[in-house]
């Protein structure tokens, strides 16, 4: 529910995009990495592998064919973009990362955030 009226607002205008991402972090505090790492290749599985089009793979097979480096700058979690990278041969990755001590999420992201100007910094 907190996640849909963070998209309403967001469409509308009166949100700071910036403050749901931090917000959805503080809301899996304590959660384990590997349950989130779960979670994550599950989504993956399920919704996002067979959605990778086929003339963006072929895109990214020219880029790589013409000696380009490969950097995967995304706003998704360093989880999913993992997979993102790992499926599509990314060299780099650029994501959000979340903060964990001893495999746990604190409920924090490391700064600055890839999003909007934090993308830039990356």
């Amino acid at each position: 529910m907190k996640a849909s009226g963070w998209l309403f607002l967001y469409g509308i205008g009166k949100l700071d995009t910036e403050d749901p991402i931090r917000s959805g972090a503080e809301l899996i505090a304590g959660t384990s990495e590997d349950a989130i790492r779960q979670r994550c290749q599950q989504y993956w599985n399920e919704e996002v592998r067979f959605a990778i089009r086929s003339d963006a793979r072929e895109a990214i097979e020219k880029h790589r064919n013409r000696g380009n480096i490969l950097v995967l700058l995304t706003s998704s979690t360093n989880y999913l973009a993992e997979l993102v990278a790992k499926e599509l041969g990314f060299e780099y990755v650029l994501s959000n990362t979340f903060s964990a001590q001893e495999g746990v999420l604190t409920g924090k992201i490391q700064e600055p955030l890839c999003f909007g100007r934090g993308k830039v910094e990356h």
